[in-house]
C-alpha cells in the first residue's frame, strides 16, 4: 500500500498521531469545502483497513501551524483522550521562531481571549463576557535577530500562542495576521505530545523531529 503523504509518528489499534503540514485545516469549517488533515487521515485509514474504518478528531491545530495531532479510531478512545485534554493532563510543547528578540529569556504569558462576531480571536480583559484564560510558558533556546523558543501550553485556545507573542511585541515569524514579519510560512510547530496519562507507557510520549525548524 502507498505510504500516506504525511508522517505517522505513532499508531496502534486505538489511536494515531500524525504530523500535520502547515497550510492545511485540521477539519472542515463552515463555508469551506477543500482538503483537510482529518480527511487525509480518514482516507489513509480507509485504504489500509477498509471502508468501515473509523476516525475521530481529538483536538485541532490552527491551519498554518504544523505538527502533531491525535486521532482516535473509536468513540471510547476519543472521549477518553478529550477528557485528558480538558483536564490538562496532556503535555503539549511547541517551537516557534519569532520576528524580534524578547526582553526575557523565559516567562509565563497569561491572557484572556475572546472571539468577535467574525470568529476572530483577540486579547480581552478578564471581565469581558465570554473571555477565557490562556496560559503560555516559554523559554528561548537560541538567540539572535529571530530567536527560537520552546513553548509549553496549559490551555489550548485558538490562536493562543500567536496572540501571546504578539502581546510581547515579538510576533511569530510569518504571522502576518498578528504583526509578524513576512516568511514563507508560519514558523510555529507542535513538536511534542506527552500522552502517558492515557497509558502508562513511554511509547505515548510522542516527539517529531521532522517538524522542527
Amino acid at each position: 500500500m502507498k505510504r500516506p503523504d504525511f508522517p505517522i509518528v505513532l499508531e496502534d489499534e486505538h489511536l494515531l498521531i500524525a504530523d500535520k503540514p502547515s497550510g492545511l485545516l485540521s477539519i472542515r469549517a463552515p463555508g469551506y469545502d477543500g482538503p483537510t488533515f482529518y480527511g487525509e487521515v480518514r482516507d489513509y485509514l480507509i485504504k489500509r483497513y477498509g471502508k468501515y474504518a473509523k476516525v475521530f478528531i481529538v483536538h485541532r491545530l490552527d491551519k498554518d501551524t504544523s505538527g502533531l495531532m491525535v486521532f482516535a479510531k473509536d468513540f471510547e478512545t476519543k472521549e477518553r483522550l478529550q477528557a485528558l485534554f480538558e483536564e490538562k493532563k496532556v503535555v503539549r510543547r511547541y517551537q516557534a521562531v519569532l520576528s524580534r528578540p524578547l526582553e526575557k529569556k523565559e516567562g509565563r504569558i497569561v491572557q484572556y481571549l475572546a472571539e468577535d462576531r467574525f470568529h476572530n480571536m483577540y486579547a480581552a480583559s478578564k471581565n469581558k463576557k465570554g473571555a477565557v484564560e490562556a496560559v503560555t510558558d516559554y523559554r528561548v533556546v537560541s538567540g539572535g535577530k529571530n530567536p527560537k523558543v520552546e513553548i509549553l501550553i496549559e490551555t489550548g485556545k485558538r490562536n493562543q500562542i500567536r496572540l501571546a507573542f504578539s502581546s510581547l511585541g515579538s510576533p511569530i515569524l510569518g504571522d502576518r495576521k498578528f504583526g509578524g514579519d513576512r516568511c514563507s510560512r508560519l514558523m510555529l510547530a507542535a513538536t511534542e505530545l506527552d500522552l502517558r496519562a492515557y497509558k502508562d507507557d513511554k511509547a505515548y510520549d510522542a516527539f517529531s523531529p521532522k517538524c522542527l525548524f
